[in-house]
């Protein structure tokens, strides 16, 4: 497939899909991710999408949408897990905590399980 056909695709991908990861549209299209990476920088400069973290979404929509949980969770797994471990650190025995919603305050969480005696106040049901 010539690049200016698989740029289209990716057009017609986002069109029904709304979103999508570079992964994803890698697998759609049997590339290289390098390939997608190069398609959407070209993509980006005639300012048809909107280069996210991780993904892209088209440039013609007032709202961006953001990639979902899971690809948000995944990406830099290693830094949130370090941050939730680290942020763990300060919490001690008999403590009230409010987590908000997040893929990193997710890993938080789990790092609070080896904790005792907390009060936790959520309002993502990841966490909860």
């Amino acid at each position: 497939m010539l690049p200016a056909e698989r740029e289209q695709y990716i057009i017609t991908f986002l069109k029904a899909n709304k979103k999508a990861t570079i992964h994803t549209l890698a697998k759609e299209f049997d590339v290289h991710e390098a390939t997608i990476r190069r398609d959407l920088n070209k993509l980006e400069q005639y300012n048809h999408i909107k280069r996210t973290h991780g993904g892209v979404v088209l440039n013609d929509t007032e709202v961006w949408d953001e990639l979902n949980f899971d690809d948000r969770e995944t990406s830099y797994y290693y830094e949130k897990v370090a941050i939730g471990q680290k942020a763990a650190e300060f919490i001690e025995t008999n403590d009230t905590l409010f987590i908000d919603s997040g893929s990193t305050t997710l890993h938080f969480a789990r790092a609070l399980a080896q904790k005792s005696n907390l009060t936790i106040i959520t309002n993502d049901i990841h966490i909860a």
